[in-house]
């Protein structure tokens, strides 16, 4: 069945429509238990809203000097769609463990760190640290959700988000008031 091109306005509504992005009760662990997931990984699924999605986030990878695009592991299918819409090579962690990175790049490259979901920057930082030798130069990271626990910055590095989920939340015309308090207090 085909999806109808969302209006660049409408992604974060699409996102919830698709599933993307939900509300409810999710346990996150045994016993604890979130007011909100969020699944990019579904994107791939519906190629208009990942069309649209990319093309709002390769303007923010697109930074002056920066020549390559890493992709965080559950971000690669995105950093492939944003690659081509950014017109930037894309190079992301091995699928086959280890320590190596696929792609094309010499060393010290000036690269952008793309992130579906940043919580606190643990792994992103991490990933840094591990591409560092390789030749990587990670100069920024970009975040298409923010959680809100890093406002400007991961580690030393900028931050560009996207969308910050508090925003998202309050601009949900279709959440209760009281599931609206309840995302908001989880988030602090």
């Amino acid at each position: 069945m085909a999806m109808t091109m969302p209006d660049t306005h409408d992604v974060v509504h699409a996102l919830v429509r698709i599933g993307a992005i939900q509300f409810g009760q999710f346990e996150t662990e045994p016993g604890v238990f979130a007011p909100l997931a969020i699944r990019l990984s579904l994107l791939p699924s519906y190629p208009a809203i990942l069309r649209v999605l990319s093309a709002e986030i390769a303007p923010l990878v697109s930074i002056g000097g920066l020549t390559h695009l890493l992709a965080m592991p559950a971000a690669v299918p995105l950093g492939v769609a944003v690659s081509l819409a950014a017109e930037m090579p894309l190079v992301y962690p091995s699928t086959t463990g280890g320590h190596t990175v696929e792609g094309a790049y010499d060393y010290n490259v000036p690269t952008a760190l793309l992130t579906d979901l940043l919580t606190d920057g643990a792994a992103e930082r991490s990933l840094i640290t591990r591409v560092r030798p390789l030749g990587l130069d990670v100069k920024a990271v970009v975040a298409v959700l923010d959680l809100g626990h890093a406002p400007d910055r991961v580690g030393t590095l900028p931050l560009i988000v996207w969308r910050r989920v508090a925003n998202i939340v309050s601009e949900m015309t279709t959440l209760t008031p009281a599931m609206r308090a309840v995302v908001l207090d989880w988030l602090q």
